[in-house]
């Protein structure tokens, strides 16, 4: 069985810890809905029937059974809204910042270097885009380096032409020839 290793390719820990943040506050807020709206009306009932001679129900639950459905039922359907509401507001938010970074990569994609990703202030994934950015200059660094080099062993080259007659010229050209490839070992490695 092949040795596995778990990458992470890409986790934004503060924008996890935002969105899980809000789900929690937002199902807190239905719980805490929900208990508001039980005490509320079982509290009603209860205080009722003390003063009642007779009271039907055997337990406490038999009295408050119902509100409890009740409650339940109007808590979850108010926490489920407005986790529909949030999630679409991040889908929304996050659309934006992915469509850009997905726009430039395409550009990248097709050779053009010259491309910097820029998001507004206030998107997320700004980390992402500064690390693509410095990728983009390191892409640009090693092209220019590389059409360097080989402008360098292109003139070379046409010197060595000439010089057929010349063993002394042509050795100096020579080694002019392999000290202009030699960068292109580095960019390999």
């Amino acid at each position: 069985m092949p040795d596995y290793k778990r990458r992470n390719y890409f986790i934004d820990k503060g924008y996890q810890g935002r969105i899980i943040l809000w789900i929690i506050m937002i199902c807190s807020a239905g719980l805490l809905l929900d208990l508001s709206i039980f005490n509320f009306l079982s509290y009603r009932n209860i205080e009722a029937m003390r003063w009642r001679s007779h009271i039907s129900a055997g337990t406490v639950g038999e009295i408050t059974r119902t509100y409890l459905i009740y409650s339940s039922i109007f808590a979850i359907i108010f926490t489920i809204a407005a986790l529909f509401i949030y999630l679409r507001y991040v889908r929304y938010k996050s659309a934006g910042p992915l469509y850009r970074l997905s726009k430039d990569i395409e550009n990248a994609a097709d050779g053009n270097l010259a491309v910097n990703i820029w998001l507004r202030k206030e998107d997320d994934f700004k980390e992402t885009a500064y690390e693509l950015n410095r990728m983009l200059a390191s892409f640009r660094s090693d092209f220019k380096q590389l059409g360097d080099s080989l402008s360098e062993a292109s003139r070379t080259i046409d010197v060595l032409e000439y010089v057929g007659n010349k063993p002394e010229v042509a050795k100096q050209k020579c080694q002019q020839l392999v000290e202009c490839l030699e960068p292109l070992k580095k960019l390999k490695q």
